[in-house]
Parts: C-alpha cells; sequence; structure tokens
C-alpha cells in the first residue's frame, strides 16, 4: 500500500454489517473495543479490514464486492461511540432513507492498516490543512 496517499476504497455497509454480526460483539462496543477485532482478524495478513475481505472474496467467502475503489462517503465519528449502535446504526438509516441498496464508506478502522497506522499517526497541524489531507505533507506538488 503506498502511504503518500491514504487508501480510497470504500467498504460496503453490508459488509461492515455482515463482519460485525458474525463477530457476536455486543451492539453497545465502541469503536476502540472493535478495533482489537480488528487486529486479531488481520493479523495473519497485518493488512486493513478492507484488504482482508479483498483477500476472502478471492476464495468464494461473503465478502464478494464489499470493496469499492473509492469511497462515496467519508466517515468521520469518534472511537469512543458504540460501533454498531451509533457508526453502523447511522449509516443504514442513511442507507434506507435515501433508499440505496448499499454504500461504500471509507472508514478508518476498515479502510486504514490499523498494524501499521501508528506509524504514520499524522499530527493535528497536517489534519487541519485542508485538502493537504489526502497526500503526504512531505510532498509539496500534492501527488
Amino acid at each position: 500500500m503506498d502511504y503518500k496517499v491514504f487508501p480510497r476504497e470504500g467498504v460496503s455497509l453490508k459488509a461492515l454489517l455482515s463482519w460485525h454480526a458474525s463477530k457476536d460483539l455486543p451492539e453497545n462496543y465502541t469503536t476502540r473495543q472493535v478495533f482489537k477485532t480488528v487486529l486479531e482478524e488481520t493479523k495473519q495478513f497485518q493488512c486493513s479490514l478492507a484488504e482482508y475481505f479483498v483477500a476472502q472474496s478471492e476464495t468464494g467467502s461473503r465478502y464478494a464486492n464489499s470493496v469499492a475503489p473509492q469511497a462515496k462517503y467519508y466517515i468521520i465519528h469518534s472511537w469512543d461511540y458504540r460501533f454498531r449502535e451509533d457508526t453502523l446504526q447511522s449509516l443504514e438509516d442513511y442507507r434506507e432513507k435515501h433508499s440505496l441498496e448499499d454504500i461504500y464508506v471509507w472508514l478508518d478502522i476498515a479502510c486504514l492498516n490499523q498494524h501499521s497506522a501508528e506509524r504514520h499517526a499524522r499530527t493535528y497541524d497536517w489534519w487541519s490543512a485542508g485538502s493537504k489531507a489526502q497526500t503526504d505533507s512531505d510532498d509539496p506538488d500534492g501527488e
């Protein structure tokens, strides 16, 4: 994965809901608590949950078509909020309100490789740089 640019792939809401249900996680777990399960699930491959879904879909699993090349929605959320009851439910409500079959979202816990996220952590100044947030702060051309 090229860390000069954040991954742009979007994860299917249906896939996230299916994955969450398959892990039998309590619905009131925060994103911070779900994070531990993401690390366990992807430990063998040291990849993001999205990349894990792609690898699993190649073996014919339920995650076929679970990742799109470009997310349509970028989700900002607190890791202290309940992952299923707050974050995923709000996305599900949006999908239903707009009569959408599925939505592909960019959600940090799913789209970033959590095994290496810490070494790619960004400062407040980096995040607040507007459009530069999509590119490496060392790249003056934003490419």
